[in-house]
């Protein structure tokens, strides 16, 4: 009786193995079918959106832009599933459809996920992850609120006190007075804080790359 109830035994083992073997070669099969599609289509990790307006653009603002979009999108799509993934509450409420094929993006979450990581910053076997993400998340805040909030050179040097571009422009030909020469000079010096700004902003980043995978 005991060898008979230990082969019955063996032998659902076994039917549920195949089983298990059937539905993951399905899935194989069925994930190399269907991937191509989705790389193409809803998941085209290999491209990077700048969000910038159609025109045209010099190579140094794109790569800027493209570089902090690639952050952005780690922290609002990669982090954010992480801190979506962990909770089941919020993982069962996601549609079958974005789990699935994408289409996810909050940036509530993904500043969750940060926040929680750098409060590790207390456990030593963290500590580098915390570091990671703290600057991860300055970065995010930089280019998100206050990088969008800078003024513009123009306004910062006084420009429209000093010239009147239906009479001053263009400046050829016309003597300039002392205020209107000091004015295009911090023009020029603004200019050049913000692009350095962004520099200093953009080789953080590259810092930051060997942290940025999930």
């Amino acid at each position: 009786m005991k060898s008979l109830k230990q082969n019955l035994t063996n032998y659902y083992e076994l039917i549920k193995e195949k089983i298990d073997d059937i539905l993951y070669d399905s899935k194989y099969y069925f994930d190399c079918v269907i991937d191509p599609i989705i790389y193409r289509t809803t998941r085209r990790y290999h491209v990077v959106d700048t969000k910038l307006k159609p025109r045209y653009y010099d190579k140094d603002t794109i790569i800027l832009h493209s570089m902090f979009s690639i952050l952005v999108d780690f922290v609002e799509i990669e982090k954010a599933w992480l801190n979506t993934w962990y909770n089941e509450n919020k993982y069962k409420k996601l549609p079958w459809f974005k789990r699935k094929f994408g289409g996810f993006r909050s940036p509530e979450d993904g500043l969750a996920y940060l926040t929680w990581e750098i409060e590790q910053s207390n456990k030593v076997e963290f500590l580098s992850q915390a570091e990671a993400a703290k600057e991860i998340f300055e970065l995010y805040d930089w280019w998100k609120n206050i990088r969008p909030n800078r003024k513009d050179p123009l306004e910062l040097a006084c420009y429209d006190e000093h010239f009147d571009n239906n009479k001053d422009w263009p400046l050829s030909g016309k003597k300039l007075t002392d205020e209107q020469t000091k004015c295009l000079d911090d023009v020029n010096k603004y200019q050049e804080d913000q692009y350095n700004e962004d520099s200093e902003m953009l080789m953080r980043i590259i810092k930051t790359r060997n942290c940025m995978w999930t």
